[in-house]
């Protein structure tokens, strides 16, 4: 029988270690304090060890800020394994993938079984059925992210900036309602 990558792999590591790699999968990076709480400091270590994973380090808002991110060689196992498409964080907006990332920390484990990152917003617009025409022109952009919080609600999460024009903000809002069916948004500044 042969072994393909996600089920030889998947199966060496506990549970503690692929929460860990769904979490940076689906926000691109997440702050070393974070990680070390949230997937006990043993899979920390040995995901280091292993070299999985990299921490990094960087000035956000005047103060340092160290986060925990894949290895170029993890990104393939873990898009290859575990999930379609990761998240891409952006060096340049670190403040709002930072925010992001604790938002999904902050979320149970059940809540972030149901994670959708920006990535794969294009794949439940089409579910939604959203017209393409109003993506394309901006009527309606994407979110960062959406979840099924405990009573079965769908929240939609955006991080809103401060150099968002009028037009992006009405896009962004529009999308959220589709997401949340006009009840749950969760905006965060």
């Amino acid at each position: 029988m042969a072994y393909t990558l996600s089920k030889f792999q998947v199966g060496n590591y506990s549970q503690s270690e692929v929460n860990g790699f769904r979490g940076l999968a689906n926000t691109g990076i997440i702050k070393l304090l974070d990680f070390r709480e949230s997937f006990t400091e043993k899979s920390y270590e040995r995901m280091k060890s292993l070299k999985m994973i990299e921490n990094k380090s960087y000035v956000v808002n005047g103060k340092e800020i160290t986060v925990v991110r894949l290895t170029r060689t993890e990104k393939k196992f873990v898009k290859a394994a575990m999930v379609d498409k990761l998240y891409k964080y952006n060096p340049r907006q670190l403040a709002h993938d930072i925010k992001l990332s604790e938002k999904y920390m902050s979320l149970s484990e059940k809540e972030r079984s149901t994670w959708v990152h920006e990535g794969k917003m294009a794949e439940q617009y089409e579910k939604l059925g959203i017209p393409k025409e109003k993506i394309e022109t901006g009527e309606i952009q994407t979110v960062d992210g959406c979840y099924t919080n405990s009573a079965g609600e769908i929240v939609a999460v955006e991080i809103v900036t401060s150099n968002y024009s009028a037009d992006t903000v009405n896009g962004k809002m529009a999308a959220m309602h589709y997401f949340s069916g006009g009840g749950i948004i969760d905006k965060i500044r």
